[in-house]
């Protein structure tokens, strides 16, 4: 037997042994694949489903008992914002009738004397506001940081 012989025998059994692995894990497979159908199939299942209703049973029960508590809760919300508002309402009504009363009982002269505004004035007042907003501005101090 030459080297040449040798090495094509020995290619040929390499084949033949990694065929053979090859079937062999396909035999394993095909074997649990049974195994597991066999299981399935002699799996009772009315038990199973008798507690997977039972459980989904109490997930709505819980589901309505939450939703219940959240209707509930938004209902007494909507009921103090109710509240709330007309307490508001109240407040601001009697704020605007004592405003009115105030300036209807104090300057009562005042207003019937005093004549409207000219634009001008009005342009004069709002520079002499602004001119004493920034006299402030230039009198304050810097306390933070490092001075300039």
């Amino acid at each position: 037997m030459d080297e040449q012989e040798y090495n094509r025998i020995k290619d040929e059994y390499k084949e033949h042994f990694r065929k053979m692995r090859d079937l062999k894990k396909r035999v394993g497979e095909v074997e649990r694949k049974k195994h597991l159908g066999e299981a399935l199939q002699s799996l009772d299942t009315s038990a199973m489903m008798d507690s997977f209703s039972h459980l989904v049973d109490q997930v709505k029960e819980r589901a309505a008992v939450s939703q219940a508590k959240i209707e509930l809760m938004l209902e007494q919300d909507d009921a103090n914002n109710d509240y709330r508002n007309e307490d508001e309402l109240r407040k601001e009504e009697a704020r605007k009738l004592i405003h009115d009363l105030k300036q209807a009982t104090s300057h009562p002269q005042e207003k019937s004397q005093k004549p409207e505004q000219t634009a001008e004035e009005s342009n004069d007042d709002e520079k002499t506001e602004r001119d004493s907003s920034e006299s402030a501005s230039s009198e304050i101090k810097k306390t933070i940081g490092p001075r300039k």
